[in-house]
């Protein structure tokens, strides 16, 4: 059986520098420096789909190759100016919106030092220093919802946690396009998250549950806004109830199951073999 690991240093000091998690719905990216872990989270179907090009006899062939050999630069850039090109609060084409992030504070007194993912369990797994004693960070998506399960490996650990949304980083932006900033929550049961609603499409909510050393944190959408939060919470406390160890397990098996049947590739060069599986594992994220 396949046992390879890829693992990484820290600091992280960037998203395209993490460690990856998904299902091909959700993914994560975890990454960050010092005692503050970062998780990137994002969702493929995540889209504004306003906006856009409509096709017509215009864009034909040998319009496009007129335009062309006749070098008319400002032609062609008016042959595709999109349908919403000139209306204020519209984008110019569709294009996914960033979610937003976890981020993990595991005391002042503490630095994340390295990361590896497990390609056979598909488990990611973040190592600390605290007061000289190392901890370990245990990282699990679920294949089959929208569920990312994170356990600490000590009671004694007491982090804190909070949801931070994309409007943080790109609000202005999003305020060009008709978006309203999202709406945060978070009660006494250790549950937060926020919620952002679309101009025209269903709105997401990222929600999660702190208990103990064990996390879970899920998306959800909806057209109604109340019901995509609703969700999002329903699964992140059912989760706790008797699915934290059978998600895992189910999680583990559909990886032993997918590694059963990729080709085997042996090279002279390991480190490229290691690349290989690292992204046959991408594949299926």
């Amino acid at each position: 059986m396949m046992q390879e690991c890829l693992s990484w240093k820290f600091p992280l000091h960037r998203t395209h520098a993490g460690i990856l998690q998904g299902n091909g719905m959700m993914g994560i990216i975890i990454w960050g420096a010092g005692n503050l872990l970062n998780i990137t989270v994002g969702r493929s179907d995540f889209w504004d789909h306003r906006g856009g090009l409509t096709f017509t006899e215009k864009h034909s062939f040998e319009n496009i190759h007129r335009i062309l050999e006749s070098h008319d630069c400002e032609k062609m850039e008016k042959l595709f100016e999109t349908d919403s090109f000139d209306i204020p609060g519209f984008p110019r084409q569709p294009s996914i919106i960033p979610i937003g992030r976890l981020t993990i504070n595991v005391g002042e007194e503490a630095e994340f030092k390295t990361g590896i993912v497990m390609f056979a369990e598909g488990i990611a797994e973040i190592t600390y220093i605290k007061n000289n004693i190392s901890y370990k960070i245990k990282f699990v998506m679920a294949m089959d919802e929208n569920v990312q399960l994170i356990s600490f490996d000590s009671s004694d650990v007491q982090p804190s946690v909070k949801a931070i949304s994309a409007w943080n980083f790109v609000g202005e932006y999003l305020k060009t396009i008709s978006f309203d900033p999202p709406v945060e929550f978070e009660d006494e049961d250790g549950c937060g998250g926020f919620v952002q609603q679309c101009p025209s499409d269903p709105a997401l909510s990222l929600a999660y549950k702190l208990l103990g050393y064990r996390l879970a944190m899920s998306t959800a959408r909806d057209n109604k806004l109340g019901k995509a939060k609703e969700t999002a919470l329903e699964i992140v406390k059912n989760i706790f109830v008797d699915r934290f160890e059978k998600t895992c397990v189910a999680a583990s098996n559909w990886w032993e199951n997918y590694w059963r049947d990729v080709p085997v590739l042996e090279l002279p060069d390991k480190e490229l073999e290691v690349i290989f599986k690292y992204n046959m594992y991408k594949s299926r994220e």
